[in-house]
């Protein structure tokens, strides 16, 4: 939640946030030009998505769909707007949109653990 008291903002965002797209969002806002490592984005961009870790499965939301991942294979894929109890799992009727999910989950998390492995967490100049 952005408040400023100069500025109405009066944006309602409707897609998923994540805590990684409070700082991305602030440098947006403020107009800051600047080079920064971060894993979320600002909310002000067209698209937004989310990973979380749990019970030792990834999720990612991205576009309305949530694919859980437990490491090495993708075990559900869920329309979470359409199917916010997870029933209908579409693994194998969208297989497009499971691969592509699947693939920007795991350069993500592969960026991550190499950022954390090697202590790389801000931009060498």
């Amino acid at each position: 939640m952005f408040y400023s008291p100069t500025d109405s903002l009066d944006n309602s965002i409707d897609k998923v946030c994540q805590q990684a797209d409070v700082l991305p969002s602030i440098i947006d806002y403020l107009n800051i030009d600047t080079s920064f490592v971060s894993f979320g984005n600002s909310i002000w961009n067209d698209k937004g998505f989310a990973v979380n870790y749990l019970n030792n499965i990834y999720q990612y939301f991205e576009e309305g769909h949530l694919l859980q991942f437990n490491g090495e294979e993708s075990l559900a894929l869920y329309a979470v707007e359409k199917d916010s109890l997870l029933k209908n799992n579409l693994l194998l009727q969208r297989p497009e949109l499971h691969q592509k999910m699947e693939n920007h989950l795991k350069a993500y998390i592969q960026e991550y653990n190499h950022r954390m492995i090697h202590n790389k967490l801000e931009l060498n100049e």
